[in-house]
């Protein structure tokens, strides 16, 4: 009895503070970083159009010199994802030097992501990186990169895209928000547990650097 009694009182609990909650759930994913200048930035791929838009934005700032994206290896030999391909023909017509564009391969994860954000910067020599990436996306994104980097030595911070379809303070009411911040807090929890809560992380290098067209 007492069971179902603290059941329903954490039920009724729910339903009173059920938006504010919710509006947390969603506002906890979405940690961004204010940009800074810094010697490149990093699309992480995955994502829609918004993070090449917000890298492009940045490069016209002045605050970045050269950017670079993630991608997962094209089917065929030599040859990019045709939406990666999109993406650089974007940055170029948005006045980025095509020969101020790196792209990093092969890329399927956010694990992938990290490991490519440190090798490109030891192998350039670059100290401060902003990595792109989409708001719910963020507090992750930096979480893992941040494990892959020697404290102090090399500076990250996490930017936002601006996607006009996500919301953290009503992500619930619509399909697509609901099931990418769901989502999200499935990979957390995954990476916790294979990763661990904390801690460097190592791993073979695998950033392979190719040019864009």
């Amino acid at each position: 009895m007492m069971l179902v009694g603290s059941v329903l009182v954490l039920f009724i609990l729910v339903l009173v503070f059920r938006q504010p909650l919710l509006v947390r759930i969603g506002g906890w994913l979405d940690h961004p970083e204010p940009a800074a200048p810094a010697d490149a930035a990093v699309i992480l791929g995955g994502g829609g159009l918004a993070r090449t838009v917000k890298a492009a934005e940045l490069h016209r700032a002045g605050l970045v010199d050269r950017v670079a994206l993630t991608s997962p290896e094209s089917r065929a030999p030599d040859l990019l994802d045709a939406q990666y391909v999109r993406w650089v023909r974007i940055l170029v017509s948005e006045g980025v030097p095509e020969d101020a564009i790196d792209v990093l391969v092969p890329s399927y994860s956010t694990f992938d992501d990290a490991r490519h954000v440190r090798d490109y910067m030891n192998e350039r020599g670059l100290a401060r990186v902003l990595v792109v990436t989409d708001p719910y996306h963020t507090r992750r994104a930096g979480w893992i990169i941040r494990r892959f980097l020697d404290p102090g030595a090399r500076e990250v911070r996490v930017v936002a895209s601006e996607p006009a379809w996500f919301a953290p303070s009503r992500w619930w009411r619509d399909e697509r928000q609901l099931l990418w911040v769901l989502n999200e807090y499935v990979k957390f929890a995954y990476y916790v547990v294979t990763y661990g809560p904390s801690g460097p992380l190592d791993g073979t290098p695998s950033t392979a650097h190719r040019r864009p067209l």
